[in-house]
């Protein structure tokens, strides 16, 4: 009778744990918005860069679970940080054939305030759905500069160069690493939606690299695996990775795909600063 009872209350407990976990993964945790800021420490970085400032937001997901009211919030915090440089490493809206306030999105980005620039790459759904040229024009539009397999030329001095390159989509796209026209002591940050690793070029010259895609497995359960929503992301799941001498942050984002719930993998933004 006891273990009938106990039993029972076992059961009780795991569908009021579930419900629970399910509650705080749909209505809690993705409208939270953790902001981190990361110090890294470049190696032979000319005084005049010391204490950059890099603000990146990733993986916004507009449509039905992310609305750009929240996405003017964001933009609203970051310029209050006032970064040098603003990066968005990909996927703007969820659906671009069938988001239906595309026309509105430029008034928001439009407002983000970087004075050495702002810089976008494309996302596999930001190619995904027609969504091709919708984006390059948004981001035009919002004074975005869209690297596509190529590198801008941010400082120079008599023997240094700093870059901004971007990559192609690795999914949708066709990414190769751009070329950098001279052999001068150079740094680049370089944008990738997927945080893959690719070598030649701008690529070798990548003191770091920020991407997104993976969500930070969006779903993440202690003890249980779970298939990674965002494939294509390999062992480079959240957070700051130091790999052939280059830094690569690979950032949870602050939308969702597939399904709209997030556990364990809070949505974020970071500045990150040169040191």
């Amino acid at each position: 009778m006891r273990t009938v009872r106990t039993v029972k209350k076992s059961a009780a407990f795991a569908v009021i744990l579930t419900a629970a976990l399910f509650f705080y993964a749909l209505f809690i945790e993705p409208n939270t918005l953790r902001d981190a800021t990361v110090r890294l420490d470049i190696p032979d970085l000319p005084p005049a860069l010391k204490g950059t400032k890099i603000f990146q937001l990733s993986d916004v997901h507009l449509g039905d679970h992310f609305s750009l009211a929240r996405l003017s919030s964001i933009v609203e915090k970051a310029n209050k940080l006032k970064p040098d440089i603003f990066v968005f490493t990909g996927d703007l809206m969820d659906k671009p054939n069938r988001y239906g306030d595309i026309h509105l999105i430029q008034k928001v980005l439009k407002k983000i305030k970087a004075p050495m620039g702002k810089f976008a790459v494309y996302g596999n759904h930001d190619h995904g759905g027609f969504g091709t040229d919708n984006y390059k024009k948004i981001m035009k539009e919002s004074g975005f500069t869209l690297l596509v397999n190529e590198a801008q030329l941010l400082y120079s001095s008599k023997d240094y160069r700093f870059y901004a390159a971007g990559i192609d989509d690795a999914i949708l796209g066709a990414p190769k690493c751009p070329v950098i026209p001279d052999n001068k002591k150079s740094h680049v940050l370089l944008l990738v939606h997927e945080p893959v690793l690719i070598k030649g070029g701008a690529c070798s010259k990548t003191v770091l690299q920020l991407s997104g895609h993976s969500h930070g497995g969006q779903i993440n359960l202690p003890f249980i695996e779970i298939p990674d929503l965002s494939h294509s992301s390999g062992n480079y799941k959240q957070g700051l990775y130091i790999k052939n001498g280059r830094y690569l942050y690979v950032s949870s984002g602050v939308g969702t795909a597939r399904l709209p719930l997030r556990l364990f993998s809070p949505p974020e933004v970071t500045m990150f600063v040169l040191e």
